[in-house]
């Protein structure tokens, strides 16, 4: 058995959701696309997760993909709807929790809300792993460029300005859509002289205390935008925004001087000209039918990418006032059943059998292995042995003046960098920093937009990073790997992301 390879690692989860991840990228991938993972290992360490693969096996399941795309041309349409379909009964389960009196509800009947979520959601993501799967390994994105390549012989530079046209999504994300219609509130705010002084003159609980009864119409408007999208900070764990949060983005808006509806026009405005230079780019490119397809696939997965993302979080954050009364009923706090298995909740629902201690062991440090759709967990010496034995050790130069990754966004910038590595981090960005991470998640959006560019450690065409810089029109290099270990707080870089290339000009 091939030994364990370090992936992504993040700050923001416990063992649940984790595992539903990890269990779903086994025999629920595998039921579903006809590939899996044969296992998927996560260690925790106070807050900290760290995710494994089986060395290279990612890479063999990509390729696998990519064949069975070309054999079938609508292989990933039908697995994206299929995610989309099942997704549907997992809402159904979280409608029936989110802001309903569970107080009367027996022990049994959260069991079976729980376990039903669970079966249903590991389902779902079976068929959802077809877009960080195809690329995660960067197989994907290096048949797409080899493409180019033979298409654009010696006009290599011009890759990365095809590739980003060529990939571009027909739809816009969650993410667009709500920045578009918070746009759309802050120019309505502003053509009401009362309400634009509100907001420009005031700060946000002054603004939020007069708004219901003076301005009902406005109120109304904005607290929908709220409750549609107060979810999407959470991630696997954290924070939803709270109304005020959206109060304070309009308001530093108007305070800043921006002309709302002159933003929308550039939105869209921006739109139009990514499907324009879409529709030229397949016209001066004389692709093959299949290679047209390949491209036609790699927008959808773009688009996929970010949406199959948000579906989960909404439902974890849906689901959690139901973690917080099984908690309740088994005098645990929320980290604690969070690092629960399935089982485990069952025995401590229906016997009352529950290790408080151990639960805390496993915040402290754990390691966790899923295989064929269970997920085992290890502490103590016995998780020590794992990561030391089983783990293939990282050789990692830091004493280099260049890094090398794929370019996720073309163009160039020169910064002092910024490691941003959770969102407590978030205070220390300035506008015009260059941003680095191990990988990026909607969390720390904020940080992006004041970015001059993001480097990141992992990362292929359909990471968080890429959709997002190609959103905000930034420099963009993913997969360099060592990013975060060479590229400290303070260092003066230049990011040639057409090249991606990151040279470092003072340390």
């Amino acid at each position: 058995m091939e030994k364990w390879v370090k992936g992504d690692s993040r700050n923001d989860a416990s063992l649940f959701p984790i595992f539903l991840m990890t269990e779903s990228a086994t025999a629920p991938m595998k039921q579903a696309l006809g590939v899996g993972l044969s296992g998927v290992m996560v260690s925790f360490h106070k807050g900290n997760w760290i995710y494994y693969e089986r060395k290279g096996e990612f890479a063999k399941v990509a390729k696998k993909l990519v064949e069975k795309i070309e054999k079938d041309p609508n292989f990933v349409e039908t697995a994206i709807e299929k995610t989309y379909e099942l997704m549907e009964p997992v809402f159904k389960i979280t409608n029936e929790v989110y802001g309903r009196d569970l107080g009367k509800k027996t022990n049994a009947d959260l069991l079976k809300y729980y376990l039903e979520y669970c079966k249903l959601l590991k389902v779902a993501r079976g068929y959802g792993w077809i877009a960080p799967a195809l690329d995660i390994s960067g197989f994907f994105t290096s048949k797409l460029e080899g493409i180019l390549g033979r298409h654009l012989k010696g006009r290599e530079t011009e890759i990365p300005k095809y590739f980003n046209a060529l990939t571009t999504p027909d739809k816009i994300t969650t993410m667009r859509k709500e920045e578009k219609a918070l746009l759309e509130l802050a120019a309505e705010a502003e053509k009401n002289k009362g309400l634009a002084d509100l907001f420009r003159n005031e700060g946000e609980g002054e603004i939020l205390a007069p708004l219901e009864k003076k301005y009902p119409s406005f109120y109304k408007k904005l607290k929908t935008h709220y409750e549609e999208y107060l979810w999407l900070p959470v991630i696997f764990e954290g924070e939803p925004w709270k109304m005020g949060y959206f109060v304070s983005v309009i308001s530093g808006m108007l305070k800043g001087g921006m002309d709302p509806a002159a933003e929308l026009g550039k939105l869209e405005e921006k739109t139009r000209k990514e499907h324009e230079d879409k529709r030229r780019a397949f016209s001066e490119i004389p692709l093959t039918k299949e290679e047209k397809n390949l491209f036609h696939i790699a927008s959808e997965i773009l688009h996929f990418k970010a949406e199959r993302k948000d579906l989960y979080q909404k439902s974890y954050f849906e689901l959690n006032p139901l973690l917080k009364e099984m908690a309740k009923r088994m005098g645990l706090n929320l980290r604690q059943i969070r690092f629960m298995l399935p089982m485990e909740i069952e025995n401590a629902l229906l016997e009352g059998i529950v290790d408080k201690k151990m639960l805390d062991e496993r915040f402290k440090f754990c390691v966790a292995i899923s295989e064929n759709d269970a997920t085992k967990v290890h502490v103590r010496k016995e998780a020590e042995k794992i990561l030391k034995e089983e783990v293939e050790k990282e050789e990692i130069k830091t004493d280099v003046k260049e890094l090398k990754g794929q370019c996720a966004n073309p163009g160039f910038a020169r910064g002092l960098v910024r490691q941003i590595l959770s969102p407590s981090d978030l205070p220390k960005m300035r506008k015009g920093d260059i941003l680095v991470a191990q990988a990026t998640n909607p969390d720390v959006v904020p940080a992006m937009r004041k970015a001059a560019a993001i480097v990141t450690n992992t990362g292929g065409i359909t990471c968080h990073a890429a959709i997002v810089s190609r959103e905000l029109g930034i420099p963009c290099i993913v997969g360099t790997k060592i990013a975060t270990d060479v590229l400290k707080d303070g260092m003066e870089v230049e990011v040639d992301a057409t090249k991606g290339i990151v040279r470092i000009l003072q340390k």
